[in-house]
């Protein structure tokens, strides 16, 4: 069956490209036979194909209406690469460069073309080989901050939003595949669960998570933040193994087919648990496992405990830059205003000329204040107390100026956006965790941890679902996460 899948993916890939001559032109290829097409991708859900003639390639992906690593068992709808779709060009729009840029696209057979990012390494393939990139979390700090903050409320007006959160959710099958991963299937004996079969040794620490009353309630808490707070556009599955380093280019994401609106501590704290994942995963490749000889090195000259200490520090590095961007742009486009106000200021409510010019509705001069009361009204008052008017108007004007444009809560920008912050750090933090609890229990495992010694293994995962049990519990600050995790990584060198 999937040899049969495979020959006729191909075929509706290259048919797609007879459609666009101009795309053939970029291949350099004069007609379909001067066209070659090979998979490349290893991919859970989908089919990677390149595409290359006599000037260059391309990258086509193609969803099949079922999960690839699983088959026919687990239906999933291929419309959701029309929402990677979407959320690409977003991305691109928002983030230039970021991102792969889509090329076209067909609803009918649900591919897309792209370019092709081969030159670069999948970041989750070099952090388990021990190759060592930095600055990829300033990179992707700055792409997602300023993803999050061109589709929240700061970047798009309230019909924007509304029409665009209605089109995602219709991706609903991936929404309910994440809920299943992250807030189900780890808490209790799932039969897709793959701990036992990759792992068992790390039966008593599963047994331990699972049997905990406080994790599922928490569990529960942020089910609902998931669900119901469309705060922006995420990517939906940012994790090490969908960003594109190297090659001498700022980093990439892509794999966006889990696209929807949800909170920003989602897509924050997937990519903060799955470095925490390739932190702990190096004392796996180094040596006798867990008994020290830390003495391997990778290209760079770098020893595997430095690559994990590497990788704790781009945890840090990746929240600087996202919420120093996100700061920035608020500080520089501020609340978005202007479209909203169409809604306040719109002529069709405006008061009908029957009534506006109709005499008898202007104010009648009995009813006007008589002279004397206004006259008792002066005489009453003392030249103090018209001073304190003055003083109370002029006060609320300069707090009014504090407050940002067309918004209606008090207090500062500054305020305001340390609030937003803190929250978005706080959910990360909580996401991270179960992002890493997940990996070690569910059906989808870290690859950084795929060892032919599952005792070895079980030394490090097992302490890693601890530790990532613990965290979910606790509400530390970020840099009391990265603290632990070194001490949880150290123990192995």
């Amino acid at each position: 069956m999937a040899e049969k899948a495979d020959v006729l993916f191909r075929k509706q890939a290259l048919h797609m490209l007879s459609q666009y001559p101009i795309l053939l032109k970029r291949l350099g290829a004069e007609n379909m036979g001067d066209l070659k097409i090979s998979e490349v991708g290893d991919g859970n859900l989908n089919y990677i194909f390149r595409v290359s003639g006599g000037k260059g390639s391309l990258i086509v992906k193609k969803a099949p209406p079922y999960i690839r690593l699983v088959g026919e068992a687990w239906p999933l709808p291929a419309e959701r690469i029309l929402y990677e779709r979407d959320y690409l060009n977003t991305a691109y729009l928002l983030a230039p460069g970021s991102c792969p840029k889509v090329l076209a696209s067909e609803d009918k057979h649900f591919l897309i073309a792209m370019e092709d990012l081969s030159k670069m390494s999948v970041w989750r393939k070099d952090i388990k080989e021990g190759v060592l990139h930095e600055g990829v979390g300033k990179d992707i700090g700055a792409y997602l901050a300023k993803v999050h903050f061109g589709t929240s409320l700061f970047g798009s007006s309230l019909s924007e939003r509304y029409e665009e959160i209605a089109k995602y959710n219709k991706n609903q099958p991936l929404i309910e595949t994440t809920l299943q991963v992250f807030f189900s299937d780890p808490f209790y004996r799932a039969p897709l669960n793959g701990w036992r079969k990759r792992c068992p040794g790390i039966e008593k620490y599963v047994e331990a998570f699972q049997a905990d009353k406080r994790a599922k309630s928490r569990a529960y808490v942020l089910r609902d933040k998931f669900i119901n707070n469309p705060q922006a556009l995420l990517h939906g599955d940012l994790h090490t193994g969908s960003i594109f380093v190297g090659a001498g280019e700022k980093a990439k994401a892509f794999d966006s087919e889990f696209a929807f609106y949800g909170p920003m501590g989602f897509d924050v704290g997937v990519l903060i648990g799955n470095l925490a994942l390739g932190a702990c995963a190096q004392g796996l490749h180094v040596g006798v496992y867990g008994k020290g000889m830390a003495n391997s090195k990778n290209s760079n000259g770098k020893a595997r405990k430095d690559i994990s200490f590497s990788l704790i520090s781009e945890i840090l590095t990746f929240w600087e830059k996202y919420s120093s961007t996100f700061r920035n742009l608020f500080k520089e486009k501020g609340l978005n205003t202007s479209k909203p106000k169409d809604l306040t200021e719109s002529k069709e409510p405006s008061e009908p000329k029957e009534f506006s010019e109709t005499k008898e509705f202007s104010e009648p001069k009995e009813l006007s204040e008589p002279k004397e009361c206004t006259e008792l009204k002066e005489s009453s008052g003392t030249h103090e107390s018209s001073e304190a008017k003055k003083s109370s108007e002029a006060k609320k004007s300069s707090e009014a100026s504090k407050i940002p444009a067309g918004c209606s809560f008090p207090g500062t920008d500054e305020d305001f956006i340390q609030d937003l912050l803190d929250g978005v750090l706080q959910d990360a933090i909580a996401f991270a965790s179960l992002a890493i609890i997940r990996r070690i229990i569910t059906i989808a495992d870290a690859p950084e941890m795929r060892v032919s010694d599952s005792e070895a293994r079980a030394l490090v995962e097992g302490p890693a679902l601890c530790f990532a049990h613990g965290q979910f519990l606790s509400h530390k600050s970020l840099e009391q996460f990265c603290d632990d995790l070194k001490k949880q990584v150290s123990f192995v060198f």
